[in-house]
């Protein structure tokens, strides 16, 4: 199949949906053809049927395609599941290396909610993030979602650091920037609420957009999932594209984004 015969399942507006398999809908997408990659893949931690076992080769798989289709130097954000972080990291420091231009990064969302599992093993509080590239963490767009994480703080500069006395710090002058750690809780609400096994929350996936992409950007997910990144995007006035292999998820996706964004005083 070529280019030309790639029909989207949905397209309105800012956002376009395919429904079929990420690496082959990858495939046929042109490269240098989106600003960026926020994404969830699936953990292979048998969540549902889709989430059998992923190894390093199958990260590395569609990390790749992901690379071609994104801008040179854009920005690749994925989740990435506790226990096999190694071979997401080591798939994609593979694929894109670890240059001051592309910089593997990691994000940790700290929700608080772990469940209850075997003894001697402790109780899941977080989830990892793992990024390649360099991102808006200076950026107004992000300052303005302060209030709701604590991702953001101020920044300090050590202005003393030996001899007599406590070390002293200022503000930085370039103003607080983002850091290393989101706290935000995982439940989701109203219409937000899907009932699928792996959404995450639209807060946190709308500061995830604002750090990955400028406004007006285009922003890609090869595992839409419950569509929660291409409503974020859009409601962070940002294009997506996004695909999903389930072709039960997708009427969901489609309703989702028929939606009008809630502001965010409305969503909390």
């Amino acid at each position: 199949m070529s280019v030309t015969t790639l029909a989207p399942t949905f397209q309105s507006g800012d956002v376009t949906l395919y429904q079929g398999d990420a690496l082959e809908v990858l495939a046929q997408l042109p490269s240098a053809s989106v600003d960026c990659c926020v994404t969830d893949p699936p953990y292979g931690e048998g969540a549902a049927d889709w989430d059998g076992p992923r190894d390093r080769e199958w990260y590395a798989s569609w990390l790749r395609e992901v690379d071609r289709v994104v801008m040179p130097g854009g920005p690749i954000v994925t989740f990435a599941p506790r226990r096999r972080l190694d071979l997401v990291m080591s798939a994609l420091r593979e694929v894109r290396g670890d240059s001051p231009a592309r910089p593997m990064q990691l994000l940790v969302w700290a929700h608080y909610a772990g469940f209850r599992v075997a003894p001697g093993y402790l109780r899941p509080e977080h989830e990892q993030i793992v990024i390649s590239g360099l991102l808006l963490a200076e950026s107004e767009d992000v300052r303005g979602l302060r209030r709701y994480g604590s991702a953001l703080r101020p920044s300090r500069r050590l202005v003393r650091s030996h001899g007599l006395g406590p070390h002293r710090y200022v503000p930085h002058p370039a103003g607080p920037m983002a850091g290393t750690v989101i706290e935000a809780p995982r439940r989701k609400r109203g219409r937000e609420a899907t009932g699928h096994p792996t959404q995450k929350p639209e807060d946190v996936t709308r500061y995830l957009v604002a750090l990955a992409a400028p406004l007006g950007a285009t922003v890609l997910d090869p595992f839409a999932g419950s569509g929660t990144t291409l409503v974020a995007a859009r409601a962070m006035g940002r294009r997506a594209i996004g695909i999903e292999r389930a072709e039960e998820y997708c009427p969901l996706i489609v309703e989702r984004c028929a939606q009008e964004p809630l502001p965010w005083d409305q969503r909390r």
